[in-house]
């Protein structure tokens, strides 16, 4: 057996989950076409349901570990991160997220008022919001 470093399997995973996304794009576009031959099939749609769900239970078991392991997901990407790596951070309910914007637009959406936004955003005062370095 091989040992892969916690980097380079997070970068697998974040590749995995990519080519993931493509393919069922790529079966829902083909599952268009009015054609048999070009994606109607029953034995298509049987390959396509049992590729995409061997596909999970690998990304699954191998996200299993990473989270075992300590390493989390950014919100708004799904993208595992790597340690040290520069990410914004919500201390108040430990969300990591590659996008500042989006980490604002989330903090509106759980209710968080604008004023309770700007608080969290004063690192001089205790701020909660902010970009850090991520670690496990």
């Amino acid at each position: 057996m091989f040992q892969l470093s916690d980097e380079t399997l997070i970068d697998t995973v974040n590749e995995l989950n990519k080519a993931l996304m493509h393919l069922e794009d790529c079966y829902e576009f083909m599952g268009t076409f009015e054609h048999e031959h070009l994606g109607r099939t029953k034995q298509f749609m049987i390959d396509k349901e049992n590729s995409i769900k061997n596909a999970r239970e690998v990304i699954e078991a191998l996200e299993s570990h990473l989270e075992e392991e300590g390493y989390q997901k950014t919100e708004d990407t799904g993208r595992y991160l790597q340690e040290n790596e520069g990410v914004f951070h919500c201390e108040g309910d430990g969300t990591w997220y590659d996008n500042w914007l989006r980490l604002i637009i989330d903090c509106y959406k759980s209710g968080m008022t604008r004023e309770e936004i700007e608080e969290g955003l004063d690192l001089e005062a205790n701020g909660f919001i902010y970009y850090t370095e991520f670690y496990k």
